[in-house]
């Protein structure tokens, strides 16, 4: 189990859902395959309808400084959809595409008090608004499900708030996933079922699910409520920019499995091939797919037909405790190599005709589990399988880490760029700010505000699962070694640090006024590091101290690095295409240089015998 080094107290215990270690999981694991989205483009206005004001056009760039109220700069070009509403010409604007089931993401950005929507169907709210740092959130807040109101009554009701404030700075690019569904109707035009929000999330981390939409909210297009609409995004109350916009449009339609005959055979085997001089122990007919029509630790073949309600791609998704072998038309399509993990996915991308295909399934049930999801064109993931052939696991009781009046240190292993480091040690600092730093390269490696982490998985999962969950939104940042000597300017920054050939000697943590400061010993130069809230506490302030008996020669210090790297003027820069701010950054002049990969911001440590210090802030 991971080790836990504890300056915490009182770790509270609750039998209740852990809801904000499941959106974290939810949204911060590794991306799963999927079918690509259709995008609108944004080389011109020809994916809208007319917008009635001027204010809506197409752009190359844009910028706010967070500092002042509703500044939104751009740049000329294309790919970015702005609006700067004035009193005089303001409105919305509508997709010429009109939809049902949708799911939907794009990306968009604010300025500092900014106000904006996405309305889906025309109809249903998505509130964007600068809601940096708020403590209490309503539905009126970015990601919020917007409230209705009733013209006859005069009253407002209704209305979602998110369960998280997932909200970045203002000026730094945010993204947005809805997965949408229509509300239904019968024959007749009757409403049969609500509109719903199957799930919405704000950079990452999940904020809604299965929330209803009893009608049009505030500021609909239309008071209606029908089968299809268009997208509205909203234009007349604060500027707001979006790029990347793109969704998946659901119709009607799925694959229908038929004429399904199963063999059961005693005992397992590692091949389809090995079955070929086996005598199955019972034969039959099936409606439907599941492991329960074989046996335990026994073989299972089954085969049929697969009507395929279009012709497109279909993106099939595998789930097996065991080995399992998926065949289509007799061509191999997925193989499971054995594997016993019950909760991994293997995936295989087929392009299908419509019409009848005939498919072979074989599962050597090791764990009582065949799970088999298919996505396909205007499809959204469906299960071929009953719920019953899914092992369901029990949640772990939640285990979360609560910060009161002092610091908490937490060591355990965390996801970062979805793979599992094994170096890192929480830190939750009162008032909501919490960090990870991997004591491998010395850096801080993710960061986020709000509640600080659950650990139950350190004490009851093994490998991959035993994890150290953030409860708030995390951010990760790049995790490379802060410090290092460079032959020449030009010399490449290490991507990460071997555990048997480190550099850094004589290192450790030491707490300061209850904080940690961090330090190390590289190239006869001492380092120390300590993060601590910033002054306006929804930051983090950084100081690194260096000193030395001797001079050191080609001595830099990583600030940042990523897609890109905007100077934004007195201390200030824009990091990774505006994921996150590095502001008042002091102790040097900065170098934006640029790679293979990227950019990067170094700072030179002067050759002195005399201890020099690097500050800044991370904003996000």
């Amino acid at each position: 189990m991971g080790l836990m080094v504890r300056h915490m107290h009182e770790l509270t215990k609750k039998w209740v859902i852990c809801w904000a270690c499941w959106l974290w999981l939810a949204g911060f694991t590794a991306a799963q395959p999927a079918l690509p989205y259709t995008r609108i483009p944004l080389d011109n206005m020809a994916a809208f309808q007319r917008p009635a004001a001027t204010t809506w056009r197409i752009v190359g760039g844009v910028s706010a400084d967070r500092y002042r109220e509703e500044d939104l700069q751009t740049t000329s070009g294309q790919g970015i959809l702005v609006v700067h509403p004035v009193v005089t010409n303001r409105g919305n604007l509508f997709t010429g595409m009109t939809h049902g089931d949708l799911e939907l993401e794009f990306d968009f950005l604010m300025p500092k008090g900014s106000n904006s929507g996405v309305y889906l169907q025309g109809r249903y709210e998505v509130q964007l608004l600068d809601s940096w740092r708020k403590d209490t959130l309503t539905n009126s807040d970015c990601g919020g499900l917007y409230q209705r109101y009733d013209d006859a009554t005069k009253t407002i009701f209704g209305g979602h708030a998110p369960m998280l404030n997932a909200s970045k700075a203002p000026g730094l690019w945010q993204q947005m996933y809805v997965r949408f569904r229509a509300p239904r109707f019968d024959a007749q035009g009757r409403k049969t079922a609500n509109a719903l929000f199957e799930e919405v999330r704000l950079n990452g981390v999940r904020i809604h699910l299965n929330k209803e939409a009893t009608g049009p909210t505030m500021s609909a297009a239309f008071p209606d409520e029908q089968p299809l609409g268009p997208l509205m995004f909203q234009g007349d109350h604060g500027p707001v920019a979006f790029r990347n916009i793109r969704y998946k449009a659901f119709t009607p339609g799925q694959i229908r499995l038929s004429n399904m005959q199963y063999k059961a055979y005693k005992g397992l085997f590692k091949s389809v091939e090995a079955l070929a001089g086996q005598t199955p122990v019972r034969t039959g007919t099936a409606d439907t797919l599941s492991w329960r029509l074989g046996d335990r630790k026994a073989q299972l073949a089954v085969e049929g037909d697969m009507d395929i309600p279009r012709t497109g791609d279909y993106l099939f998704r595998f789930i097996s405790g065991g080995w399992g072998w998926l065949f289509i038309d007799g061509q191999p399509v997925i193989d499971t190599k054995g594997n016993r993990d019950f909760e991994r996915s293997f995936y295989a991308r087929q392009s299908l005709t419509a019409g009848k295909h005939r498919f072979q399934l074989y599962y050597g049930n090791s764990d009582e589990s065949l799970v088999w999801y298919y996505e396909g064109p205007g499809i959204p993931w469906t299960p071929l399988t009953t719920p019953r052939s899914y092992r369901h696991t029990v949640e772990p009781e939640p285990l979360p880490v609560t910060v009161a009046d002092r610091t908490e240190l937490v060591r355990g292993f965390m996801l970062h760029a979805g793979k599992k480091n094994v170096y890192p040690i929480a830190v939750g600092i009162p008032g909501k700010l919490n960090y990870a730093y991997d004591l491998n390269t010395f850096c801080p490696v993710t960061v986020w505000q709000g509640p600080f982490a659950d650990v139950s998985n350190m004490w009851v999962e093994r490998g991959e699962k035993q994890l150290l969950v953030p409860l708030g939104a995390p951010m990760e940042l790049a995790n490379r070694p802060a410090v290092w000597q460079l032959d020449r300017a030009e010399s490449p920054w290490p991507d990460s640090v071997l555990i048997d050939r480190s550099p850094f000697t004589r290192s450790g943590y030491r707490l300061q006024n209850g904080l940690p400061v961090f330090y190390y010993t590289y190239s006869n130069c001492s380092v120390e590091d300590a993060l601590v809230p910033a002054a306006d506490r929804k930051s983090l302030g950084r100081t690194l101290t260096f000193s030395s008996t001797r001079p050191v020669a080609g001595l830099y210090c990583l600030l940042g690095s990523g897609a890109s790297i905007e100077a934004l003027g007195e201390g200030r820069y824009a990091i990774d295409d505006k994921r996150y701010y590095l502001e008042q950054v002091q102790g040097g002049k900065p170098v934006v240089r640029k790679t293979g990969k990227g950019y990067e911001l170094l700072l030179p440590v002067p050759e002195t015998t005399r201890k020099h210090t690097i500050t800044y802030t991370i904003v996000w």
